[in-house]
């Protein structure tokens, strides 16, 4: 017979029958790293605009912002991220179908970024609350699958790249 009542809810925190450990820290510390992550991504995505089909400044000041893709200023092609900066800015001013020629893989990456929020501040309730995170190798599929139309579309711009040179 169980010691708690069927109206008594339970904190399974301080339930001393289980044995709980305090969470990991650095558990803790990848949660909070992919929340601010994402966060930041997503945020500054509106505090900036996207100048021709090159640049990116920040809105209001003016400041363009220098490329950063060592590849195109290298090699002189584009890698599989090129433009997900602009797609991204895009994105959050409401130009979808910018977004997608920018880089095709943007809008999923974005929806990713924006589902980790939400994801990654109910993984920390759960270690503070002393509860198993979630996980699962599912979880990761949508990432490969992004990962997978990053390089499908840069084969196909670059192959494109090639016949035009």
């Amino acid at each position: 017979m169980s010691e708690y009542s069927i109206s008594e809810p339970v904190n399974p925190a301080s339930d001393p029958q289980r044995d709980t450990e305090p969470a990991d820290q650095s558990q803790i510390i990848y949660h909070w790293v992919i929340l601010l992550g994402c966060a930041m991504a997503i945020g500054l995505s509106f505090g900036l605009s996207v100048v021709g089909s090159e640049g990116v400044e920040i809105a209001g000041l003016r400041w363009r912002l220098p490329g950063i893709c060592v590849m195109h200023d290298v090699i002189g092609i584009d890698c599989p991220g090129c433009g997900l900066t602009r797609s991204f800015v895009s994105l959050a001013h409401g130009d979808w179908s910018r977004a997608w020629l920018f880089n095709p893989a943007g809008p999923l990456l974005f929806v990713f970024f924006a589902v980790q929020i939400p994801f990654r501040a109910i993984q920390l309730w759960r270690l503070r609350v002393g509860a198993e995170p979630m996980d699962s190798p599912w979880f990761y599929l949508p990432l490969w699958g992004i990962f997978g139309v990053m390089i499908v579309q840069w084969f196909a711009r670059l192959i494109g790249w090639l016949v035009v040179a």
